[in-house]
């Protein structure tokens, strides 16, 4: 039964007991991982972005601004999401891929698809020790786009669940934004790197996305049956 099952599964085509089976897949796959997402976008949403925590940030700076060195050290603190202008999937990612490996001896099913956010305002309490003084400000930075890949694998012969999910951070410029500003602020806007918050967002993908995509899958929202010998859909 096993050899069978990877025969099906690995071939678009097969002839099983005088019959041809072609186009083995899952029943309206698009619709199960849109609604999927969205279930888990609902949820990410419940406490206004609340459980979306982002890990502190020390900068050393020791630079040469104006003919003057400047040094000393930037904490930046308790982030949060202060604003978004929208999380959503991007459907012409959504797929569904029938993998399988000789040497494990494993099929399995992905079912993949990336979340997006767009205008993701973050925010920080900044304390900056410079030249013997001290400085307390709040610091915005937003980021146009972050891509989240998703995937809600199935091994085919045990039935276990697993996920996994990556992070995609976009290039752009955008400079700390500081209130109240000053001399010290602007210098820190420049020096900031624009990718400081990428392993905050990837444990986002890791801890939080991944892990709500298959709880759902185990609980709430199931992945659909198997579909024999039918349209692409």
């Amino acid at each position: 039964m096993r050899f069978l099952l990877i025969v099906i599964l690995s071939l678009s085509c097969v002839s099983v007991i005088g019959q041809t089976l072609t186009n083995v897949r899952l029943a309206d796959h698009t619709s199960y991982i849109i609604e999927l997402l969205q279930r888990t976008v609902d949820i990410a949403q419940k406490y206004n972005w609340s459980k979306l925590k982002l890990d502190d940030i020390v900068m050393n700076i020791d630079e040469e601004v104006m003919n003057k060195t400047v040094r000393g050290t930037v904490e930046f603190t308790n982030g949060f999401v202060v604003s978004m202008q929208s999380m959503d999937l991007i459907q012409s990612t959504v797929q569904q891929a029938w993998l399988y490996d000789r040497n494990t001896n494993i099929t399995r099913l992905e079912l993949r698809s990336t979340l997006r956010m767009q205008d993701v305002a973050i925010g920080y309490d900044v304390i900056a020790k410079m030249d013997h003084d001290e400085f307390h400000n709040t610091g915005v930075i937003v980021h146009p786009l972050i891509h989240f890949p998703i995937t809600l694998i199935r091994d085919l012969f045990t039935d276990e669940l697993s996920s996994t999910g990556s992070t995609t951070l976009f290039t752009h410029r955008n400079g700390v934004k500081f209130v109240p500003e000053n001399t010290v602020t602007q210098i820190i806007s420049v020096l900031f790197q624009w990718n400081s918050t990428f392993s905050s967002f990837n444990r986002w993908a890791t801890e939080i996305f991944a892990p709500t995509v298959l709880e759902l899958a185990k609980t709430e929202h199931k992945i659909p049956i198997f579909c024999y010998d039918c349209p692409i859909v």
